[in-house]
């Protein structure tokens, strides 16, 4: 377990502070979630301190987003493109859908599938008859 320290931009802190926030997570419940302490989530919000693999493998978790690309970002690699985090409420689904069991999961993803398909359609059908429209 290497321990990366140094001068970094506060990218990782940033990101970090965006996607907790938008779990709706305080810094002592991601704190607690994670296993670190308070001050090394203030500490990495704020810029000042390096990090751990397994600590920032941790907190990469709870957040949902890819460790590997969380630990480059924080070693200042701002190529690492993290996806922007997702908002409070549709990280809640996203919880929630991955604790179905693959049955439940399965019918689900089958329902939104269709829903999906359906309003493809419904959208290909008004742009056509918007089309005819301009054409008339």
């Amino acid at each position: 377990m290497s321990d990366e320290t140094g001068e970094r931009g506060n990218t990782w802190g940033a990101y970090l502070k965006k996607a907790r926030e938008a779990k709706g997570l305080s810094i002592d419940d991601l704190a607690d979630e994670a296993e670190v302490s308070r001050m090394t989530i203030i500490r990495w919000e704020s810029g000042k301190t390096g990090f751990k693999h397994e600590t920032i493998t941790r907190v990469a978790g709870v957040l949902g987003v890819d460790p590997n690309k969380a630990i480059a970002l924080a070693r200042g690699n701002a190529a690492a493109s993290l996806p922007p985090p997702l908002p409070a409420e549709i990280a809640r689904l996203v919880d929630n859908l991955n604790a179905l069991d693959s049955d439940d999961r399965g019918q689900l993803l089958d329902r939104v599938a269709w829903v999906n398909e359906w309003a493809e359609m419904w959208m290909r059908q008004r742009q056509e008859r918007e089309t005819k429209r301009h054409q008339a």
